[in-house]
């Protein structure tokens, strides 16, 4: 009896636990079941907008985008007014720990339940650019590189 009193008063106190609460901080408020695309913060952070997620918001189970509430709005304004063109909500999630790696989660109302949910890193090149046909950059061969 007196172990109920004190889950009782614990659940006053702190609120209700709720399950997989580590999972739903992890993937900004949401349990992984939902996911139909997650994004880390560097790839927010790029410029641009990514054509998986623009495929992964005209998924017709798509119900929400959720973005970090940490990340700068000029990196998440891309991601908004894509949302907003295509009809899905979008809501900023600021948790109070930002322990979580994903930056952007297009997720569903409902458990889906795919495997490969994370998109792929962009290969990166040394400059910045590919090195087409096996030719140098003129500052590489100015140094001897």
């Amino acid at each position: 009896m007196s172990n109920d009193v004190n889950e009782h008063l614990q659940n006053e106190i702190h609120g209700k636990k709720l399950p997989n609460e580590a999972e739903r901080r992890l993937y900004l408020d949401t349990y992984r079941e939902r996911v139909i695309l997650a994004l880390t913060k560097k790839q927010v952070m790029e410029k641009g907008i990514r054509q998986e997620v623009l495929n992964a918001m005209h998924d017709r189970k798509a119900a929400e985008v959720l973005v970090d509430g940490h990340l700068s709005l000029e990196a998440l304004r891309p991601y908004r007014k894509a949302a907003e063109t295509r009809r899905v909500p979008y809501r900023r999630v600021t948790l109070d720990e930002p322990e979580g790696t994903y930056g952007l989660v297009v997720a569903s109302d409902t458990a889906i339940d795919r495997e490969d949910v994370f998109a792929e890193d962009e290969p990166d090149t040394e400059g910045g650019k590919p090195e087409a046909d096996g030719k140098k950059p003129w500052w590489k061969k100015l140094l001897g590189l």
